[in-house]
């Protein structure tokens, strides 16, 4: 056979250097083990590298093979978090042209939510790590998750109390001390963190502060009083999307308080608006 020309290690029409190439949504089961107990996913693995403006390209299929090795190699690993920064190790060590290494890992998680004494119903979550690696030696490394929950419009709600005083004088003594109708939406809400060198962060303790801030998670399964409950329990403590974020933010701040003062984390909170054709979001990223 003829030898086989490198086409990636040619110069480029362009020499423009590029951030971030690599392979994006490989699905791979994984196993992580985590305080004793073990938990089955199906992950998903982007893997980037950047090239430097004389390279034509990347060899791409060494990010397949980095991912596949990891994992053959340690068929357990300690956190999604910390999965991500050995891809992200790896792949600096086998693109010997680069100077960064990005990886992120996503998968969806399960638990089990009492419903009542007897019953319980399977909600789902989204956990993700990240990790980057540059060839100075500095690194980076986060976990995250998504809890899909619900909020209530305060504005809508105290138009809708004055609108209905103004029309039922006679009802504006009990307006006044039960919450009434508005608009209710699911939010998304994600919450990231920077996990520093000798830290750890639990994806659950995260999962925790946002149950704790808004009604989440919607559960599949609602009896009849169930259902009740949930909508006054929205509707006796309104939110904008600006509040969720600031009431998680003071919240993670206050669980990682011993954390370095630099510690990057971010909030997103996105309404699904019933009565408007877009979504309502807002974003708090800051450090401690």
């Amino acid at each position: 056979m003829n030898p086989i020309r490198d086409v990636q290690k040619e110069k480029p029409d362009h020499h423009i250097a590029v951030s971030k190439v690599g392979i994006k949504g490989l699905e791979l089961p994984i196993d992580i083990e985590r305080n004793g107990s073990r938990n089955h996913l199906i992950a998903r693995f982007d893997l980037f590298v950047d090239i430097p403006s004389e390279r034509k390209g990347a060899d791409i299929s060494r990010t397949v093979e980095i991912i596949e090795e990891t994992i053959r190699e340690k068929p357990v690993s300690d956190g999604i978090e910390n999965l991500s920064m050995q891809l992200a190790r790896k792949a600096l060590d086998r693109f010997e042209y680069s100077n960064v290494a990005r990886s992120f890992i996503d998968a969806d998680f399960f638990m089990k939510i009492p419903q009542g004494k007897e019953r319980t119903t399977t909600v789902k979550y989204n956990i993700f790590g990240n990790a980057v690696a540059r060839r100075d030696g500095t690194e980076e490394k986060f976990v995250g998750v998504k809890v899909l929950g619900m909020n209530a419009c305060p504005c809508a709600m105290e138009t809708a109390r004055a609108i209905l005083a103004e029309r039922i004088p006679e009802s504006s003594s009990v307006l006044n001390k039960i919450p009434v109708i508005t608009h209710n939406q699911r939010n998304r809400i994600t919450l990231k963190i920077e996990v520093p060198e000798g830290k750890s962060v639990e994806a659950i303790d995260l999962i925790d502060i946002i149950n704790s801030t808004v009604e989440s998670p919607l559960l599949p399964m609602l009896k009849r009083m169930g259902e009740g409950e949930l909508v006054v329990r929205v509707h006796s403590r309104p939110m904008f999307v600006e509040d969720i974020v600031r009431e998680v933010a003071i919240k993670v701040r206050e669980k990682y308080k011993d954390f370095p003062k630099n510690t990057r984390y971010s909030v997103i909170s996105e309404s699904e608006e019933s009565i408007h054709p877009h979504n309502a979001y807002a974003e708090i990223t800051s450090e401690f």
